[in-house]
C-alpha cells in the first residue's frame, strides 16, 4: 500500500490519499479519505464530492475502468449526511463508492459500491 498517490495533469499535480490492492478483487484501488469533521456536513460533502469526481476524472484517463476510487468516510458521516436524501441522491448520480470507517475499532465496517 502506498500513500499519497501523485497524479499530474500539465503542470498541476493532485494527491490521492491511498493506494492499495482490494484483495478479494485482487484489484487496484484508491482512496480519497475525509473526515467530515467541520461544524457543516453540507460543506464536507461538497468538498469531498468535488475532489472525489476530480480524481476519478484523472483515473479515467489514466488508466480507463481499471481502477476503482472509493470515498472512505467515519460511521457518523455515513449515518448522518450520507444517508439522508441529499448525500443518497448525490451518490446515485455520481457513482461514488463508500468505505465507512469505525473510527473507534480502527477497522473498515462497510464496502458500498
Amino acid at each position: 500500500m502506498d500513500e499519497q498517490s501523485p497524479f499530474t495533469i500539465e503542470q498541476r499535480t493532485v494527491y490521492i490519499d491511498i493506494e492499495a490492492e482490494r484483495n478479494d478483487e485482487r484489484r487496484l484501488i484508491f482512496v480519497e479519505v475525509k473526515g467530515f469533521q467541520s461544524d457543516s456536513q453540507v460543506t464536507d460533502l461538497a468538498n469531498a464530492l468535488g475532489q472525489y469526481l476530480l480524481y476519478a476524472h484523472l483515473l479515467e484517463q489514466e488508466y480507463g475502468n481499471t481502477r476503482l476510487l472509493y470515498l472512505a468516510v467515519p460511521n457518523d458521516a455515513y449515518m448522518g449526511i450520507l444517508s439522508e436524501e441529499l448525500g443518497i441522491g448525490i451518490r446515485a448520480k455520481y457513482g461514488v463508492k463508500l468505505i465507512v470507517v469505525d473510527l473507534e475499532r480502527e477497522e473498515i465496517s462497510q464496502w458500498i459500491p
